[in-house]
């Protein structure tokens, strides 16, 4: 540990699956067993909080992934991979809570589509490179963004945005 209290976990081929309950033959063109898919990750993490049941993610950076949002046509998502019982389990054993700070994020070359069959909405988005900085813990925070986030397409029933070039999005939160 060179800079402690701050270590690097450097994490490669990183997958988190879609729900179970959730219906995946709705979806052929967007790899529906896929919540999150990120090549590289990077998180620096500060140990000393680890001792006070923190744990503070000072920067997370990914790199070369995708993340699928996916709402099937009976309105299930794919990112609620927790059932209610392995919540339950966890409240009821720890006795502490563990609280999670991150205040950077990074990403580079993630791609972010979202479809919901439910409402019949498909939005695709790309970000070169792109930098939260905020308090992302807190319920009620801020945050600044810098970077691009290009737009791919955007689809809502028979409303289609289908830009010829990707097009620029500026986000201010």
């Amino acid at each position: 540990l060179k800079k402690f209290p701050y270590a690097s976990l450097e994490l490669k081929n990183v997958t988190i699956l879609s729900a179970k309950d959730f219906n995946r033959e709705h979806f052929s063109e967007s790899y529906p067993d896929t919540l999150l898919f990120l090549q590289e990750l990077y998180l620096s993490v500060n140990l000393r909080s680890l001792m006070d049941n923190r744990l503070d993610v000072t920067k997370a950076y990914a790199q070369n992934g995708m993340v699928n949002i996916l709402v099937d046509k009976n309105g299930k998502e794919n990112y609620k991979i927790l059932s209610k019982r392995v919540k339950e389990k966890t409240v009821k054993k720890s006795k502490k809570e563990l609280f999670f700070m991150l205040n950077h994020i990074q990403l580079k070359e993630v791609e972010l589509r979202f479809v919901n069959k439910y409402k019949n909405t498909t939005l695709n988005i790309f970000a070169p490179i792109y930098n939260l900085k905020g308090q992302f813990y807190k319920n009620d925070y801020k945050a600044t963004t810098s970077g691009k986030i290009l737009l791919n397409y955007y689809e809502q029933g028979e409303f289609r945005i289908n830009p010829l070039k990707p097009a620029k999005i500026v986000m201010n939160m």
